[in-house]
């Protein structure tokens, strides 16, 4: 993706020196590095002409629609062929309307080297004209650059779109990177066996199937007991937190015991309070995941519900170990 954001960078750098078909075909490049298919059908529509291998054709659309059948990917193909020929209408002069003598229907299936080549041609032939022919030259130059155009200001819409995608995710990333580092510094000095577990986790969600998934969230409880027993060992007995609540704190109740290590961390009321409600709805949903995945078929858990349930379970782990230095220090 980084890659991508440079390229897109690069293309609106020099868009205005560049020429439109070599700036479409950056675009195009761009399009299918980020997975933009309706865009990738459009800049290639703009630059291929027509004509061809019906076979080729067909070939190249199933390489742009991955994963759609031919009956799909031609309901796709339709509703963006549709759009296209809008973009492609010229509003023609009432001049033009009223002479039959220079055509303007063409225009429509002209890719951008024929439309510029037409543009210069009719110019040409406007200057060497005399009236009224001269300005109906002129008029039809026109409509060539009004479609030339909207390629132009539809090509530098979708690069400026998506560089402020691609930089508010690029941003993101860096954040969760820095949070990331941090974390993985935490798990690696207290508690090792959980980063170990983590890396376990990544490997069955890769595998996508209904035993890893199952095995991936019950791996997501052993990390809640891994933690716990690092920052809460476990005791024998009920012990009273600040709150006077009593708690059991066997090793079967790990998030009781991480409640009650928040709660003698002086972690501040605000993010304990907020730091156990997490850790309740972590801990429910870890359970009732890994239920509704024994249940077979008709409990199939899917792999993104488990990797929210990853991602949401590695940052409230960061937090818990974050209290662990505080304290510390």
């Amino acid at each position: 993706m980084r890659f991508a954001f440079e390229l897109t960078q690069k293309a609106l750098d020099e868009f205005e020196t560049s020429d439109l078909s070599a700036t479409v075909r950056k675009a195009l490049r761009i399009a299918r590095l980020v997975g933009d298919s309706d865009y990738v059908w459009i800049f290639n529509r703009d630059l291929r002409p027509l004509g061809g291998s019906p076979d080729f054709s067909t070939k190249e659309l199933q390489g742009i629609f991955t994963g759609l059948s031919i009956s799909e990917i031609n309901i796709r193909v339709t509703k963006l062929r549709d759009e296209w020929f809008k973009e492609r209408t010229p509003v023609i002069p009432k001049a033009l309307q009223e002479n039959d003598g220079i055509p303007e229907d063409d225009i429509l299936h002209q890719v951008i080297v024929d439309l510029e080549s037409n543009y210069e041609y009719f110019m040409s032939a406007s200057r060497q004209a005399h009236e009224p022919e001269k300005n109906l030259f002129h008029l039809r130059a026109g409509l060539d650059v009004q479609i030339l155009e909207r390629i132009r200001n539809r090509t530098h819409s979708y690069l400026t779109l998506l560089e402020t995608r691609m930089s508010f995710s690029d941003s993101m990333n860096e954040i969760f990177e820095r949070h990331k580092k941090t974390v993985d510094s935490y798990l690696a000095e207290f508690a090792p066996d959980a980063l170990a577990k983590f890396n376990s986790v990544s490997s069955r969600i890769a595998e996508d199937d209904t035993e890893s998934n199952s095995q991936a969230l019950l791996t997501c409880r052993r990390i809640l007991l891994a933690v716990a027993d690092e920052l809460c060992p476990a005791q024998e007995g009920d012990q009273f937190d600040s709150k006077g609540i009593s708690r059991s704190l066997k090793r079967d109740q790990y998030i009781n015991r991480l409640i009650f290590f928040l709660d003698a961390s002086d972690a501040g009321t605000t993010i304990s309070t907020s730091i156990e409600a997490t850790l309740d709805q972590i801990g429910s949903r870890v359970d009732s995941l890994n239920d509704l995945s024994q249940k077979g078929l008709h409990g199939k858990v899917n792999r993104a519900e488990v990797e929210w349930t990853v991602i949401q379970l590695y940052i409230l782990i960061g937090e818990l170990l974050s209290r662990k230095v505080v304290s510390r220090d």
